[in-house]
């Protein structure tokens, strides 16, 4: 029976040995677990603090790109508000050019009566009362008004009336 005892006694301290050691192979598991542990939670939090600054430049971004889109569209209205102005100014102009052509086309026909005019007063006992300072003053009126009123109001055919008149 002591021989079984110290068998016994034996085996157990054989156990004891074997979990002490297991013991200390776990312990070092367990030191370096938490090692890994705390790299890890450190590594997360950079990685946390790296999506922060991510998503306040993405903010960034999105706020400039919202203002760059605001002032495409401020460039693109005023464009087309000069595209408008040149085209009011392209149809002045066309205007203008049509009044003025029909001005001078106007003086010149008032010219072509007063020089009808003045023929007739050359011819020998026609227009006797109409002297030459009368025609020049019936000219130079007839050429104003004329102008002037075909360039306000259309054609006005001044001379043609006092041509017909007479």
């Amino acid at each position: 029976m002591t021989e079984n005892l110290r068998a016994l006694v034996e085996g157990m301290k054989s156990g004891v040995d074997e979990l002490s050691g297991a013991s200390g192979q776990l312990s070092d598991v367990s030191g370096k677990i938490s090692t890994h542990s705390e790299q890890t939670s450190e590594t997360t939090q950079a990685v946390s603090a790296a999506s922060e600054e991510m998503n306040t430049n993405m903010s960034t971004i999105a706020s400039a790109t919202e203002q760059t889109s605001a002032n495409i569209q401020m460039v693109v209205t005023a464009a087309e508000e000069m595209s408008s102005t040149i085209q009011e100014i392209a149809n002045n102009t066309a205007k203008g050019s049509d009044i003025t052509l029909s001005a001078v086309s106007n003086a010149q026909d008032v010219s072509e009566k007063v020089n009808k005019l003045g023929r007739a007063a050359t011819i020998p006992g026609r227009y006797n009362y109409i002297s030459r300072s009368n025609l020049l003053s019936v000219y130079l009126r007839a050429n104003v008004r004329g102008t002037l009123k075909s360039s306000k109001v259309g054609v006005y055919d001044f001379m043609g009336c006092f041509v017909k008149a007479l």
